[in-house]
């Protein structure tokens, strides 16, 4: 178990020793990773900075089976078992939420004078969000996803998304990390399995050129009882650490950027986080 807060360093800590909840596959797990999974999940909120986050974490060797192993053979979700997903289950999923997204996103690029034309997505699920990038903004889009179902169905259905080779489960590992810089980074519940989401924080905006953007879509969507999750901020916490990344730092609603001054009395739940980086640090 880390002794130090992953953020501020500082050691103490106050500790909860949450059950474990799983909505993976129990069977999947070989006996010797089964400790890091059901012994308890050891979770803590800093008692220096204040961030809750997971103070058992994978060790190097633990994520490297776990990633062995890949989302589809541990999750419960019968759709990812066989090839292909069904359709109906693909728009099930996704619902009106690309409309949406495409409506708010459109907005408020346009808003803060955006205009990406090399994205990066860290998973891309079945490539609608891509697509779209594609389409509203005429971007090349590449992406990784932790989901060999994905990347297979992405591979064959959206050819716009171009793969990248590496890992984006638990901790940021490829080539793509010493490419070229990209207009816009967006992660879909990436952050929240970070063994050390500080540091993926800080590789993320190194991804990011001067003048492009993060964007964080489901990263508060979090399940301390879930092994797989190892960060837990509050919006508060989130917005507060992309900060000391980024030059401006927006919360985005259903309806596009909620003011900052209503930041505190705001009693909704932002769906997205964006950080823009106008100039070089």
């Amino acid at each position: 178990m880390p002794s130090a807060c992953s953020r501020c360093g500082a050691a103490e800590a106050y500790l909860l020793n949450t059950p474990v909840e799983p909505d993976f596959e129990p069977s999947a797990i070989a006996a010797d990773l089964r400790p890091a999974f059901f012994s308890g999940h050891l979770d803590a909120v800093c008692a220096n900075c204040g961030l809750y986050q997971a103070y058992r974490r994978f060790t190097a060797h633990e994520l490297e089976v776990v990633n062995g192993l890949g989302k589809d053979v541990l999750t419960t979700e019968e759709a990812y078992k066989d090839y292909p997903v069904p359709k109906e289950f693909i728009d099930g999923w996704y619902g009106d939420s690309i409309e949406r997204q495409r409506r708010r996103w459109t907005k408020v690029l346009g808003e803060l004078g955006l205009a990406p034309r090399r994205v990066l997505f860290l998973r891309y699920w079945f490539g609608r969000a891509p697509e779209m990038f594609a389409t509203e903004f005429g971007a090349e889009v590449y992406g990784l996803d932790i989901s060999p179902v994905c990347v297979r169905y992405v591979r064959e259905h959206c050819p716009v998304v171009r793969q990248l080779q590496g890992s984006i489960n638990g901790a940021l590992k490829g080539d793509f990390l010493d490419g070229p810089a990209f207009d816009g980074v967006i992660t879909q519940h990436v952050l929240v399995h970070a063994n050390n989401a500080p540091q993926m924080l800080r590789q993320l905006r190194h991804l990011v050129r001067d003048g492009g953007f993060l964007l964080l879509n489901a990263e508060t969507k979090v399940a301390p009882t879930n092994p797989f999750h190892k960060f837990y901020p509050s919006e508060y916490q989130l917005a507060s650490l992309l900060r000391e990344e980024f030059d401006e730092v927006y919360k985005l609603d259903e309806q596009g950027i909620i003011a900052q001054d209503d930041w505190r009395k705001y009693t909704g739940r932002a769906t997205e986080f964006l950080g823009v980086l106008r100039r070089a640090a």
